[in-house]
């Protein structure tokens, strides 16, 4: 059977009948759909190097591939490289930091050249966003953009409502309610290590100091301390409904939310209780300025701002039900899920240090979790059952809004690696 080349396969479908049957052939400039481009190239970037990849073209008669590229303020798409036709795959390197590239491709056979395709844009960086999939059993990897999957797991577990990431040591601990168990899985899908029989895991946490794990039970009304290797060091009995925790990075203190109490229990990092702050009206997550020495607490239609030296608190009122609260580190920012049950109604917010509210963002559709990137002071935020994941800039601006394969429920940025 003789190959059929490129621009023959072309040509008959121009030919007498293709106006009464529908154009099949993606490179058809009468396709409907593809209107005669090749598909846009899939992306990812790995720090300084994007890399591209298509579905591979058999038509004998291909000469080469051609790769366009286009910098953010640099211009129009210009002539990247020209590669071999069995080549399905190229790295793009060394690229800027927090520069959008955005990358095309044309088809070049002897006697044709299809037109571009349309363009696919990533914006790369030393980061990554890790998230953990409800819907599928699954973490995934985003890029720096939270735009691309860089890895997807194997569908490991039933319910992974929650993750904490240990960059250190190079591994995310991965909690599964349904199973009752936490695993150690490594940055390439392997579970390591799994800590089984605790019952309604809520949340987990990593002490900065020394990468023990930190994991609240509800049902059990127990705080407990994990080494690295998994040992059991320490556990606070007696809690009531636990269901947030923060570790403040300056003294290692805990800081646990019981939610039924209506109070916030202090702990010493051995878990002697150091006192408790109340007063609180339906308090659901809490985060630390550990800088600046600030408890922000999301209560109601509240956020509370709680200086830690002297107790005193502030008000940012007019939310609707605070419901997950996050800090930048470097400039103190906390950014608050402002949540409604109505589609397209709930918010992100942004409040300074000091307590001004700096913007708010609507068209949010039940976001579960949000994430902060500390490079770049931006903020990712998962909508689970709209099945989105969203970067929103510093300023407030929505950057990216991206369909998700499947249901995210945490999230946890992965930081750029130290300098060596």
């Amino acid at each position: 059977m003789k190959s059929v080349t490129f621009f023959s396969f072309l040509c008959c479908l121009l030919l007498a009948g293709c106006t009464k049957r529908e154009r099949i052939n993606p490179l058809d400039p009468e396709n409907p759909r593809t209107q005669g481009r090749p598909e846009a190239p899939l992306l990812y970037s790995v720090l300084d190097t994007v890399v591209l990849s298509w579905r591979e073209y058999s038509f004998s008669d291909l000469d080469s591939i051609r790769i366009f590229r286009k910098i953010e303020g640099e211009g129009e798409f210009e002539l990247l490289e020209t590669i071999d036709p069995e080549q399905s795959e190229v790295r793009d390197f060394p690229v800027s930091y927090e520069k959008r590239h955005w990358y095309s491709i044309s088809l070049n056979a002897r006697e044709y050249e299809s037109l571009r395709s349309e363009a696919a844009g990533i914006r790369p960086g030393p980061t990554f966003l890790w998230a953990s999939d409800i819907e599928r059993g699954q973490i995934v990897r985003y890029t720096h953009d939270g735009a691309h999957e860089v890895f997807r797991s194997q569908p490991l577990f039933l319910e992974p409502i929650d993750i904490a990431l240990d960059t250190l040591n190079q591994v995310i601990w991965v909690a599964d309610a349904i199973a009752s168990e936490i695993l150690r899985v490594d940055f390439s899908g392997r579970i390591g290590l799994s800590l089984r029989g605790i019952k309604r895991i809520y949340q987990l946490r990593l002490d900065p100091a020394d990468q023990s794990l930190l994991v609240l039970s509800r049902l059990d009304s127990t705080l407990t301390r994990y080494a690295t290797d998994g040992q059991e060091v320490m556990q606070v009995r007696g809690l009531n409904r636990p269901v947030a925790l923060r570790v403040h990075a300056a003294d290692r203190s805990l800081f646990v939310l019981e939610k039924s109490r209506r109070r916030i229990v202090h702990l010493s990092a051995a878990g002697d209780s150091i006192g408790s702050l109340q007063g609180f009206s339906a308090p659901y997550d809490l985060a630390i300025d550990s800088k600046a020495n600030l408890l922000w607490v999301a209560d109601s239609t509240s956020v509370l701002r709680i200086d830690l030296r002297d107790g005193s608190r502030t008000a940012i009122d007019g939310f609707d039900m605070a419901y997950r609260v996050a800090v930048e580190p470097a400039s103190g920012a906390c950014w608050v899920i402002d949540w409604s049950p109505e589609r397209e109604k709930s918010a992100v917010v942004q409040v300074s240090r000091d307590g001004q509210v700096r913007f708010r963002l609507g068209g949010f559709t039940d976001p579960r979790s949000l994430a902060v990137n500390s490079y770049n002071g931006n903020c990712f935020v998962a909508e689970t059952l709209a099945g989105t994941l969203s970067e929103v800039s510093v300023r407030g601006e929505l950057l990216s809004r991206t369909a998700t394969r499947g249901g995210l429920i945490d999230l946890a940025v992965q930081p750029a690696p130290a300098p060596r």
